[in-house]
């Protein structure tokens, strides 16, 4: 049997053929193993403990005990993008990770889709295709993605707004004045995105000078600005709100953000040696120094161009002035890879366009010989050696959800330093303890008297912490183990 290629038909669709095969992917990497890869851990926890009780009390809080709950806004370090969603899935089809996860799929795959239509939109058919499949083979966005965090809903936003700045500079000017509604969706992604996470507000800076630089090239009416300012302040106003109410200021918020007095002891470092062996890690290990091999790639097209006297377009300044200042969060942070992520992510794009515009017509076939084997190695880590791949078999979410399916409701549980075994507990009948480690603090304090009193009936720990809290625990025994040992059961003598 004889497969015809119809070349007129590709062409004539190559577009849409080429976002659903890079959909297809996705789907694929983004549902497999859903409930089981990556692991639920303590972040995640947190934010589906956050989007679970704003169904019932309407803002940001913690359960401490069955009859208290506790304001949490200065903990949650993501904005409502990503809990009112899965607090909406929460409501209509119950509460649980597989409710939390199948919202985080859909931002995976909306991630995906506006990338690709952004690069189409700015490079064509071939960066699109070559762009979205490094990310969609990409294991970190299935690490990161999977998991309820800021990052990928964030990087929807972004691409979402990049595309909107693609459009705007592209118009003639007399066109432009007729559409102004570009300038408020450009807003209002650049809101949301910000809206996600904090550390996202760096955005507000580099947006401000990358206009400075092109203000000439737009010229905006005061309409539009006031528009697009109006559209980008509503949802960091409604995010900040929502957080912290009337009772907080801006400034001690973002101040909290800034100030983590437990990062020193944390990392036994100083801010300068903490920058400095983060710096050594972009040479050092293989994240970070894949991330300087595409940026650096990156930088010397825009070096290139500048010779030329190419100017960058708005949507590259932004891009690479974002991608900037992640990498310097990154170097005063723990070192902890899920920080340059983001930055690695946006600079895809701009790296293969870049090889794009430095290798000569007449090795383009080497260089997608290149990007083919780059596809297909990192399709290999997603599937068998990353991170991601090594929880394909773990068995927390199997054995949390079956031993808290057959204990008996009226039994009160105390969950010390495991916010994501608490994802698994369907009642409201439970008390909590947790570290703060970047605050030298501690969630539930008060909590730890009725623990030693010997209140509840069973307590689940992670074992790293037994050594820790074994002087709390002398009215218990153990139990069980799950997960291989990681957590420990504790019964009431």
């Amino acid at each position: 049997m004889e497969i015809h290629f119809n070349k007129a038909f590709f062409l004539q669709h190559q577009r849409a053929l080429g976002l659903i095969f890079c959909l297809i992917i996705t789907g694929f990497f983004s549902t497999y193993k859903l409930l089981e890869s990556p692991k639920t851990w303590f972040d995640e926890g947190m934010f589906v403990q956050i989007a679970r009780n704003a169904i019932e009390h309407r803002s940001y809080v913690l359960r401490a005990s069955p009859t208290q709950v506790v304001p949490a806004g200065a903990l949650a370090t993501i904005g409502f993008p990503v809990i009112a969603p899965i607090s909406i899935s929460f409501y209509l089809f119950g509460e649980g990770l597989l409710q939390a996860r199948a919202v985080m799929v859909v931002y995976i795959l909306l991630m995906v889709t506006a990338l690709y239509l952004f690069a189409y939109r700015v490079w064509g058919f071939r960066g699109a295709f070559w762009s979205t499949l490094l990310v969609a083979s990409h294991a970190p966005v299935y690490g990161n993605g999977k998991n309820v965090l800021g990052e990928v809903p964030g990087l929807f936003f972004f691409f979402l707004l990049l595309y909107c700045i693609s459009r705007i500079e592209d118009l003639p000017l007399p066109l432009l004045r007729k559409e102004g509604k570009l300038w408020i969706v450009a807003g209002l992604s650049a809101g949301l995105f910000m809206a996600t996470k904090p550390n996202f507000l760096l955005l507000l800076p580099v947006l401000g000078i990358a206009l400075l630089l092109r203000w000439k090239r737009l010229t905006p009416s005061w309409k539009e600005l006031l528009g697009c300012f109006v559209a980008l302040a509503i949802p960091i106003v409604v995010n900040f709100l929502l957080q912290f109410g009337f009772t907080t200021s801006i400034f001690t918020s973002f101040a909290g953000y800034g100030n983590l007095p437990g990062l020193q002891q944390l990392t036994g470092l100083t801010l300068a040696g903490l920058i400095q062996k983060n710096a050594l890690l972009f040479v050092q290990q293989s994240t970070p120094a894949y991330l300087l091999v595409t940026v650096v790639v990156w930088i010397v097209s825009v070096c290139v161009r500048y010779r030329r006297k190419i100017s960058l377009p708005l949507h590259e300044l932004v891009a690479i002035g974002f991608v900037i200042v992640t990498i310097a969060y990154f170097l005063k942070m723990p070192g902890f890879f899920r920080y340059l992520f983001v930055a690695q992510i946006i600079t895809f794009p701009y790296f293969v366009a870049s090889c794009f515009y430095l290798v000569s017509s007449k090795f383009r076939m080497i260089l997608v010989i290149v990007f083919t084997m780059m596809v297909a190695f990192q399709l290999y880590q997603v599937s068998f050696r990353s991170w991601v791949a090594a929880y394909y078999q773990n068995l927390r979410t199997s054995e949390l959800t079956a031993f808290f399916g057959q204990l008996d409701p009226s039994k009160h549980v105390f969950f010390y330093h495991t916010l994501e075994a608490i994802t698994f507990f369907k009642s409201d009948n439970y008390s909590q303890y947790f570290e703060l480690l970047y605050y030298n603090d501690a969630f539930g304090k008060d909590q730890l008297m009725s623990l030693q009193n010997g209140v509840p009936d069973v307590v689940v720990m992670a074992e790293a912490s037994e050594e820790k809290a074994r002087k709390f625990l002398t009215r218990y025994q153990k139990r069980t183990t799950l997960d291989h040992g990681n957590y420990l059961i504790f019964e009431r003598k």
